[in-house]
């Protein structure tokens, strides 16, 4: 799904999942280069967090900090 600077989309993960059972999603140029992953560690249910695409990781595996 394309974004626009500045525009956000709302997603669901899986709660409790830490680790290699994280939710990530792959972060992509319009081009089809890949600039990264937003991973999310929630080892506990958490509403609302929101992951700035600026603070992508360069791997499924490394946790993504939420503002």
């Amino acid at each position: 799904m394309p974004l626009a600077p500045g525009q956000r989309v709302q997603v669901h993960a899986a709660c409790a999942a830490s680790g290699g059972d994280m939710t990530s999603w792959r972060v992509t140029s319009t081009d089809g280069a890949v600039l990264g992953y937003v991973a999310v560690d929630t080892p506990r249910k958490r509403d609302g967090l929101t992951y700035p695409i600026s603070r992508a990781g360069r791997d499924r595996i490394t946790a993504t900090p939420a503002l």
